[in-house]
């Protein structure tokens, strides 16, 4: 059985043990080995998965195959990778947006005022 995680690219070797199955942009896809015992198919409901997988009992993406977790790495790093783009996308459609906008003033702001002929000595 084998395991699969996603790190950032810089993180890679803070993982000893797993190597580089796919890498795309600043994500990679680790690949290690894991035991039926850390599968989805051994915790009796979702919650005890995933409290499983928070105590680091459990693996979230386990494949029986180093195939099929190759073609899940690959495909889970162009989604994320499309996502950003998305993301750029988006941000980069706002700025222009922003620069044209003068920053809006609220009026009813009451600035502080100066206190004159109080002293802070007793």
């Amino acid at each position: 059985m084998k395991r699969v995680i996603i790190v950032p690219a810089s993180e890679i070797k803070s993982f000893p043990g797993l190597t580089v199955i796919a890498r795309g942009g600043a994500i990679a896809a680790l690949i290690g080995d894991s035991f039926v015992e850390r599968s989805r198919k051994s915790f009796g409901s979702e919650e005890e998965f995933f409290d499983g997988i928070a105590l680091g009992r459990a693996d979230m993406n386990t494949f029986a195959t180093e195939e099929d977790a190759a073609a899940f790495a690959s495909a889970k790093i162009d989604a994320l990778n499309a996502e950003a783009r998305r993301v750029e996308e988006a941000i980069s459609r706002m700025v222009p947006t922003l620069a044209r906008k003068p920053p809006q003033v609220d009026e009813r702001v009451v600035r502080p005022r100066r206190l004159v002929g109080l002293s802070m000595r007793g």
